[in-house]
């Protein structure tokens, strides 16, 4: 898209007044609630879509600024150091530069059961480039049809569903492969009482996120929010998953138990059918284990997740692309763009351990949101994210996060902040990431969110 949009700009807004979705129910998107079950296939609702009224319109608009002080030792850890005296740096990039975005969208329900929802989303990299600069512009589109109806056969409720157009914050199953990311696709889903069918498949993530893979496509079956004891629900998920271009297609498998908001425990595991690599007796398997929850009391608020996963070099052969450019020459944006609020994503995603070609990894992950309510309006903020990272070919790397610090929040969605970070944006991956700088640096938000 071209950077300088001025005309086509206002013409998008106008047209993303009239798009639609309720964001909570995007199949394939993951909620920030680590605590929440994932979203993959919504439940089946008894009641039918036809009942709903049409053209309910829900605007939102979010606007951000964020700005980090230059760190006395620019250099950073990162996943691929293979021990503690590699040196690495991050170069330039837009927060230190104060960086701003707005995302400006709605959602509307077109017609019973079907909806569309659209948003725009503009950004200016960094004041210091420049009032115009517009190697540091860029507006762009996130655009997703749905289609939700429930109809009845012999009495029974059936839903089914059809989604085509832009994920985020992408989570299949429990996240063994396809988490904390974007990506553009379809989802078809049937669901009976617990029972789902999908048909799901993302285009090419060869591209932009740099996992060497073409268009993935995930068929499967699930008994879904099933009933076991008070509060207590389970998911089970079986699905055939063809990863084109990279070969070798999967068989997924993946068991969970959700109690209400508070607790998620989950496993899934992937086996890789075919794999060309040096070694035949290389692993082609991969899981996930995890624990997650959130619970707010009183003034008092927080959302963790605890991992364990495990890659095997047979699994992760071939899935990586390297030639993936999030750096122009002389500028922050490249053929591919990291957009600006996938700074504060966590650091776990596949492409991470892909980069561990013809090696074994194992990762051990504690990611924590927490806030604190103080008076006036004040806040305590503390996050974490620890990465711990060990392969067969001999690395064994820890990268930690932290944003920790002080902020005022006068009414919900409008909030400032001031918090020490060792956060560092790195647009010299082939994927959007963040580094752990050795020295933290001081990192100022500004947000406002409006619905």
């Amino acid at each position: 898209m071209n950077r300088l949009l001025v005309t086509p700009l206002v013409i998008a807004i106008a047209l993303s007044a009239r798009a639609a979705a309720q964001e909570t129910a995007q199949s394939d998107t993951t909620r920030r609630d680590a605590g929440a079950p994932d979203t993959t296939a919504p439940a089946v609702a008894a009641t039918d879509s036809a009942q709903r009224a049409p053209w309910r319109v829900a605007w939102r608009v979010v606007a951000s600024h964020l700005y980090h002080s230059h760190p006395s030792d620019p250099s950073v850890r990162e996943p691929r150091d293979v021990d503690q005296s590699v040196v690495a740096s991050v170069g330039d990039h837009p927060l230190y530069h104060g960086a701003t975005y707005a995302r400006v969208g709605a959602n509307i329900a077109v017609v019973p059961g079907a909806s569309v929802d659209g948003e725009i989303v503009a950004e200016h990299r960094g004041v210091s480039y420049g009032v115009y600069a517009v190697d540091e512009m860029i507006v762009f589109p996130r655009v997703l049809l749905s289609f939700d109806t429930t109809f009845t056969i012999a009495g029974e409720p059936l839903r089914a569903i059809a989604q085509a157009g832009h994920f985020s914050d992408v989570r299949w199953g429990e996240g063994l492969t396809f988490y904390n990311m974007d990506g553009q696709g379809s989802n078809i889903e049937l669901g009976w009482r617990w029972v789902r069918i999908w048909r799901r498949q993302i285009g090419d993530a060869l591209y932009g996120i740099g996992l060497g893979i073409g268009d993935v496509m995930d068929l499967g079956v699930g008994l879904l929010d099933v009933p076991i004891v008070d509060g207590l629900e389970a998911d089970v998920r079986l699905s055939h998953v063809d990863y084109f271009a990279s070969g070798g297609n999967g068989t997924s498998g993946s068991l969970a138990l959700q109690y209400a908001s508070l607790a998620r425990l989950y496993l899934q595991y992937e086996l890789r059918d075919q794999v060309q690599f040096t070694e035949p007796s290389a692993d082609r398997s991969a899981v996930v284990i995890g624990l997650a929850g959130a619970h707010e009391l009183g003034d008092f608020a927080f959302d963790g997740r605890a991992e364990w996963r495990r890659y095997g070099a047979g699994f992760n052969d071939g899935r990586i692309n390297r030639d993936v450019k999030l750096r122009g020459n002389g500028s922050t944006i490249g053929e591919f763009l990291y957009p600006l609020d996938f700074y504060e994503r966590p650091l776990s995603q596949w492409a991470v351990f892909t980069e561990f070609q013809e090696q074994d990894v194992e990762a051990m992950t504690l990611q924590i949101d927490a806030y604190y309510r103080l008076p006036y309006s004040l806040i305590i903020i503390g996050e974490i994210d620890l990465n711990a990272v060990s392969t067969s070919g001999g690395v064994s790397t820890s990268i930690d996060l932290f944003n920790i610090g002080f902020g005022w929040e006068p009414s919900p969605g409008t909030r400032l902040t001031l918090t020490s970070t060792n956060r560092a944006m790195n647009l010299d991956r082939h994927y959007p990431t963040v580094s752990a700088y050795r020295d933290p640096v001081l990192l100022m938000t500004a947000r406002v969110e409006l619905r």
